[in-house]
């Protein structure tokens, strides 16, 4: 099995990762963790702006799928593997050719995460709501660069949608829920599993 999550930012996908990873012995990927590596290999500081821009050239040069390739290249089809930080529809297209793969979307109200940023002061994350709203805006796709960030358009085409304005132990039930749902359903039938109780 292939789980990818997508999601806004701060939505809690990172969070969903690693529950998959802890409690369901899935191999925890990340793309954002792919981008980091490499901006340190260029010796690019690890800023969200930096990132973002690394995160489009080199898709630009060699490919929408660039990223989503680097992670896949060697997977063990004996393990079930979570892939964090789907942000491009190239990525959702690559690993759409995976047919035991589901996009997950991890949903959270704006004023949840920007109370989640805010208070998490980790480097390089804005520290107002205006320039939390800025970047929320570019992690959308809303400035329009295809190779770019476009996850509210890997959120519209999300198979399972699970909120996360919720407890951790709200969103621990709410993942066992979805790999229930999954499971029954063997990829046969996957209609939209919207867990908002």
């Amino acid at each position: 099995m292939i789980i990818g999550l997508t999601g806004f930012i701060a939505s809690g996908k990172s969070e969903v990762a690693k529950m998959l990873a802890t409690s369901f012995g899935f191999v925890q990927l990340s793309v954002g963790d792919e981008v980091r590596a490499e901006a340190k290999k260029q010796g690019i500081e690890p800023l969200r702006e930096n990132l973002q821009k690394l995160g489009q050239e080199l898709p630009a040069k060699f490919g929408a799928d660039y990223w989503i390739n680097r992670l896949t290249k060697d997977l063990d089809s004996k393990k079930n593997y979570v892939i964090d930080g789907i942000r491009n529809i190239g990525d959702v297209l690559a690993l759409r050719k995976y047919e035991n793969f589901v996009l997950v979307a991890i949903d959270a109200s704006f004023d949840t995460r920007a109370n989640r940023v805010l208070a998490r002061q980790r480097h390089g994350d804005p520290t107002t709501i205006d320039a939390f709203q800025e970047i929320d805006d570019a992690d959308k796709g809303l400035y329009g660069d295809v190779m770019g960030q476009s996850t509210e358009k890997c959120v519209a085409l999300a198979d399972y949608t699970i909120n996360n304005s919720v407890t951790i132990e709200q969103l621990e039930s709410r993942v066992t829920d979805l790999l229930y749902k999954i499971d029954t359903t063997r990829f046969n039938e996957k209609a939209n599993f919207s867990h908002n109780d």
